[in-house]
């Protein structure tokens, strides 16, 4: 007779103990095994969520940044007389909006739908159109460097 030396059961073989052992006590390799992968588990699963947490963290900062950062840009160039003669579904005009990110709602932006009068009085023909403060025309979607040079005091 064989005695397990774990519970104190007794067997007929050593053949039967070595599988009631690897059956209900595993070894110690195998117990080692289960082990390291709950915790495998356990810190991928931590691993994940913090990734998960730091990612979307970065990118409501980032997101917040890239978008309001043209916000004083924005409203010098409409303290300084720039307006912008567009309307909703000219692609070019959505493009030129899209430069500015949130702080679009600081131009001085005429919607040519809206304000027919207010266009043809100006003569806006095509959009977008960027008038100036001496009055002067620009037509298409500019880059904000290009409006920050043709401003006195606006900088990026």
């Amino acid at each position: 007779m064989t005695k397990c030396r774990h519970c104190n059961k007794n067997f007929n073989s050593e053949r039967s103990l070595e599988q009631h052992v690897r059956a209900k006590h595993g070894t110690l390799k195998s117990r080692f095994v289960k082990k390291l992968t709950k915790a495998y588990k356990t810190y991928s699963i931590l691993l994940v969520i913090i990734i998960i947490v730091i990612l979307t963290s970065y990118y409501a900062i980032l997101s917040q940044l890239s978008f309001s950062q043209y916000d004083d840009f924005a409203k010098c160039l409409t303290n300084e007389g720039f307006i912008m003669a567009g309307t909703d579904w000219c692609s070019s005009c959505r493009a030129q909006k899209t430069r500015f990110g949130s702080s679009f709602k600081y131009i001085n932006y005429k919607n040519c739908d809206d304000n027919e009068l207010w266009c043809r009085s100006n003569k806006i023909q095509s959009y977008p159109t960027w008038i100036l403060p001496n009055n002067n025309k620009m037509v298409g979607v500019k880059p904000l460097a290009s409006l920050s040079e043709l401003s006195v005091k606006c900088n990026l």
